[in-house]
């Protein structure tokens, strides 16, 4: 992964932009709108809108750009076909869902926006002989959203589960011992929106735990299965690909009622978070992975 400098960017491990062989033009780049998609209705009796649900469809990025640093034709070839390699095979186009990270650094910082690499097109004149190729390419992003480049995580653990036996002696009346609680980990989350993150369960050493869940008090995503040892499952609550997935590629589907995908974020200023469910070793883990979420670019 490539250390960016101001005003470049990256896809599929090829740098592009300032002072790199394929340099965007002065005016070249149009990170374009996301467009409000609408559901009003206008009422000409009372001259009056009825507003509905608003939504935002996810702009779509254009470059105009050229080679830079080549001498002669085979070079700017060369360039030019590094770029287009990377800009076709970032992801895999044929799995529904895969998305491509597209890095760039603007400002002294570096984020990452997600979505599909689109259109690529090389013209290719005489302007070859003296090393230039004017390039044209999109990429569409998969949410509004623009990301951190770190990736931030905490790993949160089970309380091992204690005796719920009947106590020596017995006497009236009859008491048990509670079960502890289960252990809460807070951590600070940063960026400027909720942020939508990755969440891995881990079975236990031994056995395994049943009915996983990972709450926060104001959301919950809790699975009705089991996962043994040496199994794991990851959720994932970002808009592009809310699912949950085994470690062995099956697709799990199978959440209670109250657990909702798309409302499951972390706050800006922290989250205490819990792993609940029901494992008598007390091992199993789960581990949740955030980049921090920034409203604009």
């Amino acid at each position: 992964m490539a250390i960016l400098q101001d005003y470049q960017s990256e896809l599929g491990g090829v740098a592009f932009g300032y002072g790199l062989p394929v340099a965007v033009d002065g005016e070249g780049f149009d990170p374009g709108t996301d467009d409000p998609e609408t559901q009003d209705s206008f009422t000409g009796f009372t001259e009056s809108y009825d507003f509905g649900v608003d939504s935002l469809q996810p702009a779509s990025w254009a470059w105009g750009m050229h080679t830079d640093l080549a001498q002669f034709s085979d070079d700017a070839i060369r360039d030019s076909a590094a770029l287009e390699i990377a800009w076709k095979t970032a992801c895999d186009r044929r799995d529904p869902g895969a998305v491509a990270a597209l890095r760039y650094a603007i400002g002294g910082r570096t984020r990452v926006v997600y979505g599909r690499p689109r259109r690529y097109s090389s013209t290719k004149t005489n302007s070859m002989i003296y090393g230039v190729i004017n390039i044209t390419s999109e990429f569409q992003r998969a949410d509004t959203l623009f990301y951190g480049d770190d990736l931030s995580s905490i790993t949160l653990n089970m309380q091992p589960q204690q005796s719920l036996g009947l106590m020596s002696p017995i006497v009236s009346p009859i008491t048990t011992l509670v079960g502890a609680p289960p252990l809460s980990t807070t951590s600070v989350i940063g960026g400027d929106v909720p942020a939508p993150f990755t969440a891995t369960i881990n079975g236990p050493s031994s056995g395994s735990i049943t009915n996983p869940k990972i709450s926060n008090g104001q959301w919950e995503l809790q699975l009705l299965t089991s996962i043994a040892s040496g199994q794991s499952v990851t959720i994932s609550t970002y808009p592009w690909a809310m699912n949950a997935i085994r470690s062995d590629g099956a697709y799990l589907s199978s959440f209670t009622a109250k657990s909702r995908l798309s409302k499951a974020r972390l706050a800006v200023a922290g989250e205490t978070l819990r792993l609940d469910g029901i494992d008598s070793s007390g091992t199993a883990t789960a581990t949740v992975q955030w980049r921090r979420a920034y409203s604009t670019i």
